[in-house]
Order: structure tokens, then sequence, then C-alpha cells
């Protein structure tokens, strides 16, 4: 990590990168992964036949959208309180792009954001809660630094709807604003000091 600092991150830009990149990214997001045909009413799943993987390429699909400067299409998945929070949809997009424009003008850029499948459901229905890994990349000026992280993906519908926290963001006192009482106590991994790639 020191020679991360010293060598392209003397004014702490990685750590602006690490918490303002993944933060616009996760942050919450909501996620329609609903079982049955198309036109059906949702039906509500146990926790063992909830689809890890349709999670996964939801939140891989969300982060790409974002990430390409696809702001009208991000803004469609965005959680009803982060709107609410951003003062409106409009205003949301605005900020989302202002936020990556302002990496970009830093000599910021975004390589990769890869999420994985994760492995278990956590919790019981109706409240469950699924931790997915991710590794991004991004590129300072002539250096390239990964960071790996996770997204809490939580559901109160027993796995009919999901909305994905940052895990870097995910505080004792966050955990108490944006998870069900059933879920505030779990376990969730640390996340790891970025890395230079040589």
């Amino acid at each position: 990590m020191d020679e991360i600092q010293s060598q392209s991150d003397p004014t702490g830009r990685i750590a602006m990168m690490r918490g303002s990149v993944i933060c616009v990214i996760a942050s919450l997001f909501f996620l329609s992964v609903v079982s049955g045909c198309s036109g059906s009413p949702p039906i509500k799943q146990s926790a063992k036949l909830i689809d890890l993987e349709k999670i996964r390429q939801q939140a891989q699909y969300m982060s790409q959208c974002l990430i390409k400067g696809d702001y009208e299409k991000w803004a469609e998945f965005a959680h009803p309180k982060l709107v609410e929070m951003m003062g409106g949809r409009a205003n949301m997009i605005a900020e989302s792009k202002k936020m990556m424009d302002g990496l970009k003008k830093e000599d910021i850029e975004i390589l990769s954001f890869v999420v994985q499948l994760p492995k278990e459901v956590i919790g019981t229905d109706p409240d469950l809660a699924v931790i997915l890994p991710n590794s991004v990349r991004m590129r300072l000026r002539k250096k390239v630094i990964t960071q790996s992280a996770f997204l809490l993906a939580v559901s109160s519908d027993s796995g009919v709807t999901w909305s994905l926290v940052d895990g870097a963001q995910l505080t004792p006192e966050m955990m108490q604003k944006v998870l069900p009482p059933s879920l505030q106590k779990i376990k969730v991994p640390g996340v790891p000091e970025p890395t230079l790639e040589k």
C-alpha cells in the first residue's frame, strides 16, 4: 500500500476512487429478479430456489450501464430511496454523469468491474441476503490498480426483488439504516486495500 501511495497516489486519489467509484456503481440498486413467465405475477421463492446467477447478471449489467455512460438505463434500476435522496430521477442522472466526468478529469479510467457468483443465501424468508464478491480494475495515469470488494444483495420479499448495498460503505450504522432487523448482525467480509499491478 505504501508503494501505491508513494508512486501514484500522493494526494489520496486512490481513496477517492475507492470511495466514489464503487459507491456510485453499487450504492442502492433495485433488482427485478422475478420467477415465472413474462407477464405472470411474481412467484415468491424459498431460499433454496433463489437464482444466484440471475442476481449476479443483473448486478453486472447495471454496473456496465454506468461505466458505459448509459445513465438513463442505469437510473431505471435505481432504488426509489436513492432517487429521492438525490432529488429525483433527472437530478440523479445529472449527478452520476458529473461524478463520472470528474473521474475522467482526474485521469482515472475504470477498466473493468467484474461481479462474481455468490456462494449462498443468508437469512430466512422473507428477509434474505447474498454476498456478491467483485473486482474493479482502474487506471490512474500510467498505473493500474485493482480493488476487491463486495456487494450485499438484500431482499425483504423472499427473493422477488433485491437491492444492492456497497460493501465498502456497509458500516454497522449503515446496516441498521438499510437492512431489516433480522439481517443487521450478519457477518460480512472485510474490504482489502487496493493493489498496484506491476
